[in-house]
């Protein structure tokens, strides 16, 4: 992982620091009592006092820590960060991701296996990582499966849409509608789930098409300045 690489990383809110007692490991919020706790303390520094809301907020900002990076990453440089929750710890107002040992998890693809890469490395993204998160906030929380996995869907489409507006080359371009066809495509497995959470939430960017609101609430408006998201559901009623 060069300097360049690192800085890209920042951008996603991921750092090599060595984590201090702000931190937590993320393995430990995968555990009931350990993700209550981490809920608890995000309740306050996002300005509520319900735990749906504060897991619903965490998980759609967690999610473009990474999914959007790992897809970024997997898109741009045919390259990964491997995330594995045992070697991650997150701050606990829920922003930063310390990762130390960020070099020895790099992984660059060779283009003659990029598919089965895709596949293993995705697997270990959402079915050894987002999925055990994600089922352990909606015990402790009770926010809705549909909720939480629309906001890992939705930073998904945002990623792919900055991406897009860029000026990439052709083959990164290819890159990024062969990988989001892949995740539109895939069954429940790669999700360690009976069918796939995210296929209905998934929208690749077309300037010349209007792109369609959310279909759950994320909460952002209850909080902070009050504000709706662009694709709120409720801006169809206000």
């Amino acid at each position: 992982m060069d300097t360049t690489q690192l800085d890209e990383y920042h951008t996603f809110f991921i750092n090599k620091e060595e984590p201090n007692e702000q931190y937590r490991r993320l393995s430990y919020l995968v555990e009931e009592a350990g993700c209550r706790s981490f809920l608890e303390s995000y309740m306050a520094s996002c300005g509520t006092s319900d735990l749906k809301i504060a897991a619903s907020l965490f998980l759609k900002h967690y999610a473009r820590i990474v999914a959007a990076s790992t897809l970024y990453h997997l898109a741009s440089a045919d390259a990964v960060l491997r995330l594995p929750p045992d070697q991650m710890y997150v701050s606990e107002n829920g922003r930063q991701l310390s990762i130390p040992h960020a070099d020895k998890l790099w992984l660059t693809i060779p283009i003659e296996n990029r598919t089965t890469m895709r596949q293993t490395l995705l697997s270990e993204l959402f079915a050894d990582h987002l999925t055990p998160l994600l089922v352990t906030m909606k015990q402790v929380s009770s926010a809705p499966y549909n909720i939480l996995w629309e906001n890992v869907g939705v930073r998904i489409n945002s990623n792919y849409r900055k991406m897009l507006s860029k000026d990439i080359s052709p083959i990164v371009k290819q890159r990024i509608i062969d990988d989001f066809t892949f995740l539109q495509q895939a069954d429940g497995a790669l999700f360690a789930c009976k069918k796939n959470p995210i296929r209905s939430f998934l929208y690749l960017h077309n300037p010349d098409v209007e792109a369609p609101k959310r279909r759950t609430c994320c909460f952002n408006y209850k909080v902070g300045k009050r504000e709706y998201c662009e694709a709120c559901p409720h801006l169809k009623l206000v």
